[in-house]
């Protein structure tokens, strides 16, 4: 089965293999865990991303880090 999403949490917590899309035209791909890093995603989106851990969860949240200007 191949799908896509946006949300790099929600391919963590149901896919084996990932292609992540980089900018350029660039790609990575492999293990979900391997690819779907900080750094990786930092590239992807161009924004910090944090892999938190939350307590009694199996899988980490990979939560984008922005400030919203008011």
């Amino acid at each position: 089965v191949l799908f896509t999403t946006h949300d790099p949490t929600h391919a963590l917590q149901v896919a084996n293999q990932t292609l992540l899309l980089l900018p350029d035209g660039e790609w990575l791909a492999g293990e979900s865990a391997a690819v779907l890093t900080e750094a990786n995603l930092q590239r992807a989106y161009g924004l910090a991303v944090r892999k938190v851990h939350p307590p009694g969860s199996a899988l980490p949240l990979l939560a984008p880090q922005f400030t919203i200007r008011r």
